[in-house]
């Protein structure tokens, strides 16, 4: 899961995708000395309360010879899976749009960050969107209260 081979970030997060939905191939070796393999699940998404969650605010990140700070990042069992930036709420000039243009940013400066992302959360304080990697601005929707 640390190196996930495919020609682009889009390619690479889908691949990890799969992965985390299906399980990953792992060989181990059974008490007798025989090898065997089996589906490891890397995320348990029936009973969630068993994983390791994890909030950081401003997560910096160098790649490249760029280093970027995300507002929050999401970790699930030691995985990225989201990432969230906030815009000021007292800067009027400050917008929800302006936050999904930072991630798209930090997409291409720092592309090893999403290969694992699920979510991508944008708000400017008064409102915010959910959206996936390169599904664009028309599909970060308006998160929605629960009624």
């Amino acid at each position: 899961m640390l190196r996930v081979e495919a020609p682009n970030l889009i390619a690479r997060n889908r691949a990890l995708h799969r992965m985390l939905v299906d399980g990953v191939n792992v060989e181990y070796t059974r008490s007798d000395g025989s090898i065997a393999g089996a589906q490891a699940q890397v995320v348990d998404f029936e009973r969630p309360e068993r994983d390791d969650w994890l909030a950081v605010n401003q997560f910096t990140i160098v790649e490249e010879q760029q280093s970027r700070r995300a507002d929050i990042v999401i970790f699930v069992n030691g995985l990225p899976l989201g990432v969230v930036e906030l815009k000021n709420p007292a800067d009027e000039g400050a917008t929800v749009w302006n936050a999904v243009q930072q991630l798209e940013n930090y997409q291409t400066l720092i592309p090893a960050l999403f290969t694992y992302n699920a979510a991508l959360i944008a708000s400017d304080g008064a409102q915010a969107r959910i959206g996936a990697l390169g599904a664009g601005k028309e599909w970060f929707k308006p998160w929605r209260q629960r009624p």
